[in-house]
């Protein structure tokens, strides 16, 4: 009978590193949006609004946000168009975007929706700045506790 050697071969796995997009980190996000962004209510354009909304969230990307007991910056978590796309479709957790065609909402169910329906798309960024602890209050409202 041959004497046989059994090898066991691990392949390490990678680190659990995904984030995930809480309702509270959704708020933060929104909170460096209105607070950092250069044109908050793209200028009241209509069209082309993701492509905007991705422009803006590249601007903001090195404010510091706290995130999982330590600050950090936007970049290290996301990027841009992970950011814009909780601003265009996929906001929070009570704005059912979910239940939508695809489960991807719309631009009705991001959190610039939220900004639009306090101020209205005419306004401009000093409006936005003056409003934002409403329009942050009003996105509490659709956070899932």
């Amino acid at each position: 009978m041959p004497n046989h050697k059994v090898c066991l071969i691990v392949t390490p796995t990678k680190p659990e590193s995904r984030n995930t997009f809480s309702d509270q980190l959704k708020y933060k996000l929104l909170e460096s949006y209105l607070l950092h962004a250069p044109d908050p209510m793209l200028s009241g354009h209509k069209k082309g609004r993701l492509n905007l909304l991705r422009h803006q969230c590249y601007l903001i990307r090195d404010t510091t946000v706290h995130h999982e007991g330590k600050d950090t910056i936007w970049k290290l978590l996301f990027s841009p168009y992970t950011l814009a796309d909780k601003m265009y479709r996929q906001g929070m957790s009570k704005q059912d975007y979910k239940s939508m065609k695809g489960g991807q909402g719309d631009e009705t169910t991001g959190l610039f929706a939220i900004i639009e329906n306090v101020v209205g798309i005419s306004a401009n960024v000093a409006e936005v700045r003056e409003k934002s602890s409403l329009i942050l209050s009003e996105a509490s409202k659709f956070m899932k506790m």
